[in-house]
């Protein structure tokens, strides 16, 4: 159950600016509190839309849509939606139609570098800033996009204002909805903004855009990475590989069946294709590797024997435990959970005393 701050206690004066509204949200999202120390700050205070610029006066989502995805990046354009704006690998997404991306009733969804993007619907307040690989994207109806006047305050400060503790906290306190949580422009256009000078707000704007251009190298290097493993390895075919371009698996026939999967898809002649180019180059199995240690996904990690320093991946959101006996076989390596399992696994420390080879 959460608890408005003692130190804070909800006042009379502040029923009256919501206009007597009675529910809780408000409150406990440290919104109104957020919105009175940044009135008690001692420097100049602008509101949200007077410091964007653009379609909508800069702050804008989109209306809802019918979305016709397409297999061939020639005719498609990568899509984001909410949870897809933290992905750090963007590889993988979803290509909306081209024809429907350009019409005039959503061609304003592109987006462009320096934006800051929210999520606006079911979990509010995601945010991303719009690093150089996203440039030329579109989202959906359910990221809110802020476009920054560069004129008027550097792209990079705004975000790092919006996704801080009180941004974060004035941008959710505006939620509506009991079924499906929702967020409009209107709700953060009146959002103080604190200017804490040009120097401070420049230096800060250099630190969130480095890191965003770090980031898009990341993604290119690791492609690239990816292609030469595979080119030493002899098995360029799987890199190109493009699972949905092929056909679908129809009228086959498996024998030998065991009580480790069920799944018509885990016997696919598509997926056992896959897992027969694997073995045909030398290689080690998932077990191999991982025998004698004992890995976590999230943010606890628990020692083993074979190594005293633990593996955490944190960005993943998952609690769940893995045991090395059910990493003998990993049913449906395209879907990308396992793809992230196997994200994970890549970067296995080597185990303290007498390593053996990997």
């Amino acid at each position: 159950m959460k608890l408005v701050n003692l130190k804070n206690p909800v006042m009379a004066s502040w029923l009256r600016e919501q206009g007597f509204r009675l529910d809780a949200p408000p409150f406990l999202s440290g919104a109104i509190e957020a919105r009175k120390l940044l009135e008690q700050l001692p420097v100049k205070k602008e509101s949200l839309a007077s410091l964007t610029t653009g379609h909508n006066g800069g702050i804008y989502n989109g209306p809802m849509f019918r979305r016709n995805y397409v297999t061939n990046r020639e005719h498609g354009v990568p899509f984001l939606t909410s949870s897809g704006i933290l992905l750090a690998d963007l590889s993988t997404l979803p290509l909306l139609s081209k024809q429907d991306a350009m019409s005039s009733r959503l061609s304003y969804l592109q987006i462009r570098e320096g934006m800051t993007l929210i999520s606006c619907s079911g979990s509010i307040g995601r945010m991303a800033y719009t690093r150089p690989e996203m440039d030329g994207m579109w989202s959906s109806q359910d990221v809110l996009k802020v476009v920054p006047d560069p004129d008027r305050i550097p792209p990079g400060y705004l975000y790092a204002f919006l996704s801080s503790r009180f941004g974060e906290s004035l941008v959710v306190g505006g939620t509506y909805g009991a079924i499906i949580p929702h967020i409009e422009p209107h709700h953060i256009a009146n959002l103080p903004v604190p200017r804490l000078g040009n120097e401070l707000e420049d230096r800060v704007h250099k630190l969130i855009q480095e890191a965003a251009e770090l980031r898009s190298r990341f993604q290119v290097e690791i492609e690239m990475a990816t292609r030469e493993f595979f080119e030493a390895a002899d098995l360029l075919e799987l890199y190109q590989i493009r699972w949905h371009n092929q056909p679908r698996d129809l009228g086959f026939a498996v024998h030998s069946l065991n009580v480790t999967s069920l799944r018509a898809l885990n016997y696919a002649p598509r997926y056992t294709d896959i897992i027969e180019k694997l073995k045909s180059v030398p290689h080690k199995s998932l077990g191999e590797i991982c025998r004698g240690r004992i890995y976590v996904f999230g943010d606890k990690a628990k020692a083993n024997n074979a190594s005293k320093r633990p593996l955490t991946q944190a960005s993943l959101r998952c609690k769940r435990w893995v045991k090395p006996s059910s990493l003998q076989r990993i049913p449906t390596p395209v879907k990308r959970c396992w793809m992230r399992h196997l994200q994970v696994l890549s970067t296995i420390p080597l185990p303290m005393g007498k390593p053996r080879a990997l």
